[in-house]
């Protein structure tokens, strides 16, 4: 027999050892799969392993979805990197490094606005609230039925 196809059977039978033995191989994965840019202000979307926790800058990320799919939100003023460590369901864990591009924004400022309209008073909030809640009559009653 040739060396590669014995080396073959060998990883074949292993593979079925270790998955009807129970015997757990480490589940570390290749890095993410990335879509977006990993800048200031800006979303990426990312697939992991399933049952993978994912840590941006020591901070878990909840929104995890159970095929892996998760996404990340960088603040306009973001100083990177980003951190990124995920823990496999076995409790390995790796870490991965990713540069923040910097983005310049072109911020807009209104000065000399009243006060009362920059942060209306409470009753004037509740108002606002009541008319944007959902009901019967309400125009915003579609926007809120096609979100939820």
């Amino acid at each position: 027999m040739r060396l590669g196809m014995k080396l073959a059977l060998v990883a074949t039978f292993v593979a079925g050892v270790t998955g009807v033995c129970g015997f757990a191989m480490p589940s570390q994965a290749a890095e993410p799969v990335f879509k977006g840019v990993f800048s200031q202000g800006g979303i990426v979307f990312g697939q992991t392993t399933p049952d993978t926790t994912v840590m941006l800058d020591g901070e878990k990320i909840d929104t995890i979805a159970p095929d892996g799919n998760f996404a990340l939100g960088f603040e306009r003023d973001y100083q990177g990197p980003a951190t990124l460590t995920l823990t496999h369901k076995d409790g390995s864990t790796e870490q991965f490094t990713y540069p923040i591009k910097h983005r310049e924004f072109n911020i807009q400022r209104i000065d000399g606005l009243p006060p009362k309209m920059v942060t209306p008073d409470p009753a004037v909030m509740d108002r606002i609230k009541d008319d944007l809640a959902p009901g019967p009559q309400s125009p915003h009653r579609t926007i809120y039925h096609r979100i939820l």
